[in-house]
């Protein structure tokens, strides 16, 4: 139990994310690549992992240290035949998950921007099979057009679209808003988001959406990162619940979905850093 509390998501969260770490280690990490994508079987899937830190991560998934009720509540509300969003799909864990789950019948949008990532992604996809997800290599914003990602060397997680204090190199990508990617009428079930800060931009440019249907969403809040991106995280939870959401804090510790208050939360993350929430309609018709 000490190991799994050591080696928590909230914990490593910590570390990879601190400057320090960062400015000691993250181009050391940067420039080990392996001669060959090292496959892992994670969960029900075989996964690849092409540098130290994107192994790392994998071992925390099949070792279940990493949002493991996350994951289960996923599980629980996907269902056969649904349609998905992974936005930041990384390399996709979740997205293969998602897949797994929603069935042949179903079907998964994955967006992840960085060009890298998506390329592992597609290889992941491959290795097992699924003809259900449907890679889109933008970020998801308030616009469609053009914007910049910001690397992180040591932590391919951590990428994002505003520019920091933290000297990143950055290469142009395409952002894109959902509304008007989804203009036709796609009933989108279930989101799954962890966009390094920027989801108060992607819950501007899915309103409609969010009018229409009773999606369910499990999303990161961080607010310093949304600080950073130059919006209030107040303002954020403010807006999902002026959507009809109610806003449940995901309880990794006590595997638990807590109802609680923006203000409740706002004290959480002063310790915390960053959660997960579950977002669900208030008088949801299921």
């Amino acid at each position: 139990m000490a190991l799994k509390q050591l080696f928590s998501s909230r914990n490593l969260y910590t570390i990879f994310h601190s400057s320090k770490f960062q400015s000691v280690f993250g181009d050391i990490l940067n420039k080990i690549q392996f001669r060959k994508d090292i496959p892992i079987h994670v969960q029900e899937h075989l996964m690849y992992a092409d540098t130290i830190d994107r192994l790392l991560s994998l071992f925390l998934w099949k070792y279940k240290t990493f949002d493991n009720y996350e994951y289960k509540l996923l599980s629980t509300i996907l269902e056969k035949g649904m349609v998905a969003l992974d936005i930041g799909a990384n390399i996709g864990a979740y997205s293969l998950h998602m897949a797994n789950q929603v069935g042949a019948e179903g079907r998964v949008f994955a967006f992840e921007p960085d060009p890298a990532n998506c390329s592992l992604f597609v290889k992941n996809i491959n290795a097992n099979g699924y003809k259900n997800i449907k890679v889109v290599p933008k970020a998801v914003s308030d616009i469609s057009g053009s914007a910049r990602l910001y690397l992180c060397r040591g932590n391919r997680g951590d990428h994002h679209i505003f520019h920091s204090s933290d000297d990143r190199e950055s290469i142009e990508i395409a952002s894109v808003k959902l509304d008007e990617y989804f203009s036709d009428a796609v009933p989108i079930d279930v989101i799954k988001m962890d966009i390094q800060g920027a989801e108060f931009l992607a819950f501007i440019g899915m309103k409609n959406i969010l009018s229409k249907y009773n999606t369910r969403i499990i999303t990161e809040f961080c607010p310093s990162l949304m600080k950073q991106c130059g919006q209030k995280p107040e303002a954020f939870l403010d807006q999902i619940e002026s959507y009809g959401f109610t806003i449940n804090y995901i309880n990794e510790h006590d595997e638990t979905l807590d109802t609680t208050t923006p203000v409740e939360l706002m004290a959480i993350c002063d310790k915390a850093k960053y959660i997960n929430l579950y977002l669900e309609k208030r008088n949801r018709i299921y």
